[in-house]
């Protein structure tokens, strides 16, 4: 019976989860477009070493596009647990990769992007595009929602007991407590003044609540003084 009432909720976010699919489509043709203009405004005999790497961060966007196009592709049909590809993955390389293809974006934010490895158990069994579609989508919102005088995201990874945790942080003003239970509502903003001159449509966080859900993870927030932390957890029954 358990498993039948989850398997109901996942098809009952099924098409909520196709409609937003778009969205996470924006984020890497936004770093396509700006590595591509950073390349057009550099003049004969500039550094032909960070032109490069501006064309590295297109081309890796770019792959990175395409497999989330080939994920909407498959998810369309049905999403279901028999959408879920399990494969074996290496957790610090796959963050490690993540952050460095942020650094050009938080760069344009003024933000300071991070990864730290502390975890003993790095592998995982998981689904690879949505735990990255996933991570993905709250670095991106760390990145542009962060309100502080030297902002900064930092991304981890680290173990408890029989668990695996990946979490985004970052030490900006503590979302108010009036709002915390809502931040994964579809749609949901949090009202805090001019934080909303940032393009979005309130379905990021829905978004990671729902391949949470997909992934038999969890998500939750975490804030304090230091800022705000989202955690993203998988049990021991995704551990190799």
């Amino acid at each position: 019976m358990r498993s039948h009432n989850k398997k109901q909720e996942i098809y009952q976010h099924r098409d909520d989860f196709m409609r937003n699919m778009t969205h996470e489509l924006k984020t890497p043709i936004a770093t396509i477009g700006v590595a591509l203009e950073a390349v057009q405004n550099f003049r004969p005999g500039e550094d032909e070493v960070l032109r490069q790497e501006y064309f590295r961060i297109a081309e890796s966007e770019n792959q990175k596009l395409n497999a989330l196009v080939d994920k909407v592709l498959s998810v369309s049909q049905t999403m279901d647990p028999s959408a879920v590809k399990l494969d074996q993955i290496y957790l610090p390389t796959l963050m490690a990769d993540m952050v460095d293809s942020f650094q050009l974006r938080a760069k344009q934010y003024g933000v300071s992007i991070s990864f730290e490895d502390s975890a003993t158990e790095k592998y995982v069994r998981s689904d690879q595009q949505m735990l990255v579609m996933l991570v993905h989508n709250l670095v991106d919102n760390a990145i542009k929602y962060v309100r502080a005088e030297n902002p900064e995201v930092r991304v981890s990874i680290y173990n408890s007991p029989g668990k695996i945790h990946i979490a985004v942080r970052d030490n900006g003003i503590p979302i108010p407590e009036t709002y915390r239970e809502k931040i994964f509502e579809k749609f949901f903003r949090v009202p805090s003044g001019n934080v909303h001159d940032v393009k979005g449509h309130g379905i990021g966080l829905y978004m990671v609540a729902q391949l949470a859900l997909a992934l038999k993870g969890k998500v939750a927030l975490e804030t304090g003084k230091a800022g705000n932390g989202f955690v993203f957890t998988l049990t021991q029954t995704s551990l190799l």
